[in-house]
This record gives C-alpha cells, structure tokens and sequence, in this order.
C-alpha cells in the first residue's frame, strides 16, 4: 500500500480538528424541560443577611421560577421575585465548566405600589403592574474550595462574595434575551440567578431591587460555551507516534522517487 505525503498530512489534519470540533461553540440548555447537563434549584431568604433556605422551582409557561412554603401561587408571584423574600435559581453544570452569555426570559412583569386620589380627596395604595422592564443578578462560583448546591444553606446573600462568588452581572430587560456582558470570559460549574440588583457593599453585599419596583421573572432557559479539555500531554501517544512514523516514511520514499 503507498502513502501519499498529501494524504498523510490531510489526516493528521482531521485527528487535530476532531479534537477541537466542540471547542468554544455555544450550547443552550432549557430550564423549563429539565434539560440534561444542568441541575436547578432555588433558594431564597427574607433580607440579604439571614442565612438561605432551600425553596421550590416552580415550572411555569413562559418559565421557571421559584418558591417558598406559603408564598402565593397566584400572578405575578408565580415566577422568580424579590416581593416579600429574595428568590434566586442556582444551576449546577456538575462536572463541566460553563461561560454563561444569554439568558432566557419568557415572562417579565414589574409592579410596584401605586397611590391613587379622588378629586375630593380620597386616597388609596394598591399594588400594581408598571411594566416588563426587571432586573436579575448573575453571580458565578469562582472560589478555589470545594463547592456543592447544600452548601447555600450555610451561607446569606451578603456573604456569598467572601466565600468564592463573583459579581458577574446585573442586566436589566423585559421579555427576551439577555446579554450577560463580561470582560473577561468566567467559565464556572455553579451560577446564581436572582430577581433584582446583586451589589458590593462595605459589609459584604446587598440585593435592591434596582430601579424601586419589584421584579417578577420567568426564565425559559440559558445559554453558554462549555470549557473546552485541556490540550494533551506533551508526550506523544502510540497513535500518535505511528501517524508520525507514516508521514517520515512518506516523506523519504517521495525524496528517493525523485533522486531516481
């Protein structure tokens, strides 16, 4: 059988494409049908001091939200909010790193209490829808220790910075896509999505709800790039190797043909 040089190089080409076919290609995994490769639970506390409780993901159209024992069902609580408690989704990628660019929301609502008064005088507060534009926090787990989703409960809101969370983002929008706007690319096997504004404070840290309103969310699903493998060891493999030994014999036989 001879071998072709050009052959020879074509399929060293492929060998190293195949191993970089999955590198830096953006991936979306749905919250609402319990995509695989993404473990989501929710966790919430009345002020960003207490320490966090587990609650429930609730699965709604348009999206995800979360929940706590007693809280209404009914709208606009059924979603992701900051009214009455601060609720946030953690999503746990197990053993992959993932850079997180988008997210999903499929349903958005802002209310806020509203004073109305009669021309006589009479006043009254009612708690009212003032729009789709909400705010979300977007916080990733960079810390060097282990970490595993039961350890929320050990920690509040305003510690989380000190024990290996990051401020990725504050994104404000309405239904749609968000952009998760980052510098530099954060690659990370836990995320924490929250209603409202995620801020550094003197003692640690503090959720607002940004513009004054309380957010209510519901998010459809995320996407993001998974970390591509380490490059392989510097020492050659045994396919590698005989891949090598072909090309070199390829190359001598073509080098005597044309000494002939």
């Amino acid at each position: 059988m001879t071998f072709s040089p050009s052959r020879l190089l074509a399929a060293s080409a492929l060998s190293l494409a195949a191993g970089l076919a999955h590198a830096g290609v953006d991936q979306s995994w749905s919250l609402t049908s319990g995509s695989s490769g993404v473990n989501v639970s929710a966790w919430t506390a009345s002020n960003t001091t207490n320490l966090l409780s587990a609650g429930t993901v609730t699965n709604w159209s348009g999206g995800v939200g979360a929940s706590y024992s007693g809280e209404p069902t009914s709208s606009p609580q059924h979603a992701l909010d900051n009214h009455t408690r601060f609720e946030s989704l953690l999503l746990d990628f197990g053993s992959e790193a993932v850079n997180l660019s988008k997210i999903g929301v499929g349903w958005s609502e802002a209310w806020a209490n509203q004073t109305s008064c009669t021309w006589w005088g009479s006043c009254s507060t009612s708690f009212k829808n003032v729009g789709s534009q909400t705010d979300l926090f977007v916080l990733a787990y960079t810390g060097s220790d282990p970490f595993s989703a039961s350890s929320m409960s050990g920690l509040s809101y305003s510690q989380l910075l000190n024990n290996g969370w990051e401020i990725v983002a504050n994104v404000s929008g309405s239904t749609g896509t968000r952009d998760i706007a980052t510098a530099t690319p954060i690659y990370s096997s836990f995320w924490l999505i929250g209603a409202g504004s995620f801020e550094a404070t003197s003692g640690g840290a503090a959720i607002t709800t940004g513009d004054g309103r309380h957010d209510f969310i519901k998010i459809a699903g995320v996407t993001g790039s998974v970390r591509p493998p380490p490059p392989p060891s510097t020492v050659a493999e045994p396919g590698s190797l005989a891949l090598l030994g072909l090309g070199m014999l390829g190359m001598l036989a073509l080098r005597r043909r044309r000494s002939v």
